[in-house]
C-alpha cells in the first residue's frame, strides 16, 4: 500500500486555522541557542526520535494552548494533526506494534516529554539559556514601547505545589533522617494581610499555603513582567525584592523609571534609600506602628506625634509623613497645605492652611508666635528635611497628596499580572512538584507572556497584548 501523506489534506486548513497566535509567538522567540546548547549537552548520546526544535515548540505550545498536563497535551496532538505540523513534527504512521493501535501517527510519549524537560532544566542551570529567552523578549519589548518600565512595581505571588505538605513515613532524608513530603523543595508559607476597619484600627488576616512564592517585578502601565525569581514559600519577600530592584537599577531600563510602587509588606527604609539614590520615587505604604500614640483620636483616625518633640508647637506629624496644624485656641486639627518637594534644598514645603485657603483661624497669631514667624509674613511656611536615612518618616511625596494616592492605586496592576499567571498560565491548576520544574514552567510562561505582547504590538493590535485567546493575524 502506498504511504499516506497527511499534510496534503491539512495544508489548506492549516493556513486558516486558529493557530495564528501560536505561530506568531514562535516567530518572536529564537530557539536556536537553546537547541545548540541541548545538542552540546547530549553530545550525540541518547535517543533522537524527535527533533529538538519541535520538542521546544511543544513545551511552549503547552503553555500557549493552556494545557495543565502532558497527558492533556498529548491527547490534543493525537486528534489534531494540524498542531503536529505547526510544531514541526513529521506525521509518521504508527508501527504495527505501537502501544496505542488507534493512533494514526506517532506522538511523543509522556516519558519523552519528561526526559526532555529534565534535559532542558540541566541545560538552563548550566548556561542560563532559558532565562536568556525572557531577557531577549524584554529587550524587544523595550524597543517597541518607549515608555516601558517607566512605572514599576513589586508583588509576591503564592504558588502552591501539587502536594499536600504532609510528611510521608516511607520517604526519609538520608542526611537528617527526617520524613519528607512528596515535594521536598516546597515549604509552608504565610502571608499576613493588613487592613483597616471602620474605626481606623488595623486588622490582620493570615493566608497559609505549601509550595513556593513568585517574586515579581512588573510594569504597572502595561501589566507585563520585568524580572522575577522563585523561592520556597517560607522565605521573606524583602531580600528577593531588594535583589530584583538592585538588578533593575543596574540595568539600562532604570533610566526610564520614574516611580516604584509596593504594598506595606515591603515597608523598609533600606529599600526606600536604594530607590532614592537611583532618583526613583518610592510609593510604598507604611505599616501602622503608632496605633497606641494617637494624641487626638476624636478628630483623626491616624496616630500623630509632635513635629519637634523638643519644642512646644502647634504642628503634628503622622507616621505617613503628613503634617497637621492644631489650633491653640479651638484645638481643631487641620491638614497643612503641601506645596511640593524642593529638590535643591532637599525639603518638603508646607504652608498654613488658613492663609492658603483664606479663612479665619482663632489661634493664628499664637501659632505664628510659636513658630517664630517674621512679623508681617502672609503665611507660615514649614520646611521638613528629607533625610535618606529616615525616608520612612518623610519621603519625597507625602501620602496625603493626590499624586501619591493615584500612583499607589497602580499597585493593582501587579495583582492582575499575578491573576493571569494563576489562571491563564494555570499556576493554580497544575501537577508540578519540585522547585526546578516549577522554575522552568515560570520562566517559559514569562517568556510567552512577553512574546505574545510583542506579537500583538507588531500586528497592530496592542489592545490584545495581554491575551492568549484572542486571534491575531500573523
Amino acid at each position: 500500500m502506498a504511504p499516506i501523506h497527511y499534510d496534503l489534506f491539512w495544508q489548506d486548513y492549516f493556513d486558516y486555522c486558529e493557530l495564528d497566535r501560536l505561530r506568531g509567538i514562535f516567530a518572536q522567540i529564537d530557539l536556536t541557542e537553546v537547541s545548540r546548547e541541548i545538542r552540546l549537552h547530549r553530545n550525540g548520546k541518547g535517543r533522537q526520535d524527535w527533533p529538538i526544535e519541535a520538542m521546544l515548540q511543544a513545551v511552549l505550545a503547552m503553555i500557549v494552548l493552556q494545557h495543565r498536563s502532558v497527558a492533556s497535551f498529548r491527547r490534543e496532538l493525537m486528534r489534531n494533526p494540524t498542531l503536529m505540523i505547526a510544531l514541526g513534527f513529521e506525521l509518521k504512521a504508527a508501527a504495527n506494534g505501537e502501544r496505542n493501535p488507534w493512533a494514526r501517527y506517532r506522538v511523543p510519549s509522556d516519558g519523552a516529554f519528561s526526559r526532555f524537560k529534565q534535559t532542558l532544566i540541566e541545560v538552563d542551570e548550566a548556561t542560563g539559556c532559558v532565562q536568556a529567552l525572557f531577557e531577549a523578549q524584554r529587550h524587544k519589548l523595550t524597543d517597541l514601547l518607549p515608555d516601558f518600565s517607566q512605572r514599576v512595581g513589586y508583588d509576591g505571588k503564592a504558588i502552591k505545589s501539587h502536594s499536600t505538605g504532609r510528611k510521608l513515613a516511607h520517604r526519609m532524608d538520608p542526611l537528617s533522617g527526617e520524613c519528607l513530603t512528596s515535594d521536598p523543595d516546597a515549604t509552608w508559607g504565610c502571608h499576613k494581610q493588613f487592613g483597616t476597619d471602620s474605626n481606623g484600627k488595623e486588622v490582620q488576616t493570615n493566608k497559609r499555603w505549601f509550595g513556593y512564592e513568585l517574586h515579581l517585578l512588573g510594569d504597572v502601565n502595561y501589566e507585563l513582567p520585568i524580572g522575577f525569581t522563585l523561592a520556597p514559600a517560607h522565605e521573606s519577600e524583602h531580600p528577593h525584592c531588594e535583589a530584583l530592584v538592585s538588578e533593575f537599577i543596574g540595568s539600562e531600563w532604570s533610566e526610564r523609571c520614574e516611580s516604584f510602587v509596593a504594598d506595606r509588606g515591603l515597608d523598609s527604609n533600606r529599600l526606600r534609600k536604594r530607590l532614592f539614590e537611583a532618583d526613583i520615587l518610592s510609593v510604598i505604604a507604611n505599616r501602622n506602628l503608632w496605633q497606641d500614640e494617637n494624641l487626638d483620636p476624636d478628630q483623626l483616625r491616624v496616630a500623630t506625634r509632635s513635629l519637634d518633640e523638643n519644642k512646644f508647637d502647634t504642628l503634628l506629624r503622622t507616621e505617613h509623613g503628613d503634617l497637621y496644624c492644631k489650633c491653640p485656641e479651638s484645638e481643631k486639627i487641620r491638614p497643612m497645605h503641601y506645596q511640593g518637594y524642593e529638590k535643591k534644598r532637599g525639603t518638603l514645603k508646607w504652608a498654613c492652611p488658613a492663609a492658603v485657603n483664606d479663612f479665619q483661624c482663632q489661634g493664628r497669631d499664637e501659632c505664628y508666635r510659636l513658630g517664630n514667624v517674621t512679623a508681617g509674613a502672609k503665611t507660615r511656611v514649614v520646611r521638613v528635611k528629607v533625610d535618606p536615612d529616615h525616608l520612612r518618616d518623610f519621603g519625597e511625596l507625602p501620602h496625603s497628596t493626590l499624586k501619591w494616592k493615584r500612583l499607589y492605586k497602580q499597585r493593582s496592576a501587579l495583582e492582575r499580572i499575578n491573576s493571569r499567571i494563576a489562571d491563564s498560565f494555570l499556576m493554580h491548576n497544575h501537577y508540578l512538584r519540585g522547585q526546578r520544574r516549577m522554575a522552568l514552567r515560570i520562566s517559559m510562561s514569562m517568556t510567552v507572556m512577553l512574546a505574545a505582547a510583542c506579537f500583538a504590538i507588531e500586528a497592530g493590535q496592542p489592545q490584545n497584548m495581554r491575551s492568549l485567546v484572542n486571534p491575531l493575524a500573523a
